[in-house]
């Protein structure tokens, strides 16, 4: 069969709705300027798309004017930057007409409404726009044609230049699912800079599947019926992950054609655990048909495919877990009831449940307890760990009730913190060092943000003066492996942020925390930039995932030094 005549070349009606309502296509309007001559200005009154001169008369200077919206030309006065405000400031145009009477100069990169069409919209400078604004996104649709189930994933671009724009969609790639197999097709080739279009579709030998978590132009999905995926749940796995990013048709496909058993867990309201699961494999740079190893395949019931009762099942669709959920409920479930487990992660980060179900002095009324005084405090288990510790190296009587559970922690805190020394041995110095060297990779800039490893055990006791939090004590953790990282503004590097914990070894973020982890004194938490947020998730995607602690350097043995020794001196 010819896969590629199930490809329709041109996409469905919607997709250019879709690309106006959904991804921001034709919302924001464009108009251009350039300062032209007199005798250029008399000729634009002769082209077609000319709608009128909007000077105060013909003797002032002219400048071309060119809207996205209705895409019709005009002519303004045009204002050089000295008559704006002074020098360095951009340069602009005025407009003296009956609908925008009184207006004053309207400079480059500031609102401005088109005269002809009304649209607001923002000016741009002409030489600005030289090489075009673009817009673009890739959005997929699925459909079925002769028993196969069609992935087409678009290329949609918006591309506004200086007088004119284009509007193009054409077809990138197609995933064709016929039978017991999934074939890619591909319409665009990748080269160093950039890709560039094939005369035809192409079959990859090597698969990779690049369709990822699509964004689908489209809500007609449609019926699998007759088709090797009719019974996987496929539409049902979509609708149960409901966060975008869970969401990988390709790689669920593939998976149900190894592991049919998998609808199982779908049918049982598991999707978003399914699609966590498949999310990390990918996160990890798996290409291949994801494993899913935390699944029992040989069982065919899903409780017991998950090694769960069927009332754990039940309670894990029900809370949509995710994997760092189950391991936790997994680890713990010998100490805690199903219901103080669900308790405790409402209070608890998985990670740190975790830890607590593989400590043997946590026994399960401790950790109740612990929850249900964090609960009342408003505070997180690593500032109760961070108390104890500071309490534990002052001498404090730990077995009185009343120091091991302050009535308010926030506060007992910072005053352990004040009184703590930090005293850092000559051997704690140089594992430090030699961490901070293993982990120099993980520095890295993105935008206005930046992130770099801590380089001494002084710059953690700074650290946690300016920003008010138990930093400080964190050196012996960093030479560890729990290594401490700083996020700075990147215009201001030496200015304190927010600071990173991270563990190297399972590359999982331990704690992100800002200005006295953020719980200012008469004032409601505060919360972490989203800008901050989604900068530690990018730099996670594309710098920690696939970085490699490298090996520590080991130093020569006194024999081999003394040999060399020897042989300079010879």
């Amino acid at each position: 069969m010819k896969y590629k005549d199930l490809i329709p070349e041109t996409p469905a009606e919607e997709l250019y709705a879709f690309m106006r309502d959904e991804c921001g296509f034709f919302r924001e309007t464009i108009i251009t300027f350039k300062a032209i001559g007199h005798r250029e200005a008399e000729e634009a009154y002769f082209e077609d798309d000319f709608v009128g001169d909007f000077r105060e008369n013909r003797k002032k200077r002219p400048a071309r004017c060119w809207c996205s919206g209705c895409e019709r030309i005009f002519l303004a006065e045009y204002i050089s930057s000295k008559a704006c405000s002074g020098m360095g400031i951009p340069a602009g145009i005025r407009m003296v007409d009956a609908y925008v009477a009184g207006e004053e100069n309207v400079q480059d990169r500031h609102s401005i409404v088109c005269p002809y069409c009304g649209e607001a919209g923002v000016l741009h400078r002409a030489s600005y726009m030289r090489m075009g604004h673009t817009e673009q996104h890739f959005l997929a649709r699925a459909y079925t044609a002769q028993g196969c189930v069609v992935f087409v994933d678009y290329i949609a671009e918006q591309t506004i230049h200086q007088d004119r724009q284009e509007i193009r969609v054409e077809p990138f790639e197609a995933f064709v699912v016929d039978g017991k197999k999934v074939v890619k097709l591909r319409h665009w080739q990748r080269y160093m800079m950039g890709f560039f279009r094939l005369d035809d579709w192409e079959t990859n030998k090597l698969f990779q599947d690049t369709l990822g978590c699509p964004w689908f132009y489209t809500r007609d999905l449609p019926d699998l019926e007759g088709t090797s995926l009719e019974n996987a749940k496929l539409w049902e796995y979509m609708a149960q992950t409901y966060k975008k990013d869970r969401f990988y048709p390709i790689a669920y496909a593939r998976t149900y054609l190894k592991h049919p058993a998998v609808e199982n867990l779908i049918t049982s309201g598991l999707g978003y655990l399914v699609g966590d699961g498949i999310y990390r494999e990918r996160m990890e740079g798996s290409q291949a048909t994801p494993k899913l190893d935390w699944i029992t395949w040989k069982e065919k019931r899903p409780s017991k495919m998950l090694g769960l009762t069927r009332e754990e099942m039940r309670m894990a669709g029900k809370g949509k877990w995710d994997i760092k959920r189950l391991e936790a409920y997994q680890a713990v479930r010998h100490k805690l009831k199903l219901e103080e487990a669900v308790e405790a992660m409402k209070v608890l980060e998985p990670y740190h449940l975790k830890d607590l179900g593989k400590d043997e002095a946590w026994t399960g009324a401790r950790i109740m307890k612990a929850v249900r005084y964090l609960r009342k405090t408003k505070c997180s288990l690593t500032t109760l760990k961070d108390y104890w510790t500071m309490a534990r190296r002052q001498g404090l009587d730990l077995e009185n009730p009343v120091v091991r559970w302050p009535r308010d922690l926030r506060t007992a805190h910072d005053r352990a913190q004040e009184a703590q020394r930090y005293a850092t041995t000559e051997e704690e110095r140089q594992a430090f060092a030699r961490m901070t060297a293993r982990c120099r990779g993980l520095n890295w800039t993105n935008g206005e943000i930046c992130i770099r490893v801590a380089e001494s055990p002084e710059e953690l006791v700074q650290e946690g003066k300016t920003l008010h939090h138990c930093v400080g004590g964190y050196s012996k953790n960093h030479a560890r492996g729990n290594i401490i990282l700083f996020i700075r503004h990147a215009r201001r590097p030496e200015r304190s942020w927010f600071t990173l914990n991270v563990d190297v070894v399972t590359k999982t973020i331990i704690q992100n925390h800002g200005y006295r982890n953020e719980h200012v004194p008469g004032k409601a938490p505060l919360k972490i930039p989203e800008q901050v947020q989604q900068f530690v998730k990018e730099w996670q995607r594309q710098v920690l995932m696939p970085w490699k602690l490298p090996t520590e350097k080991q130093e020569k043995t006194t024999k081999t030094r003394r040999k060399t020794a020897h042989e300079e001196v010879a």
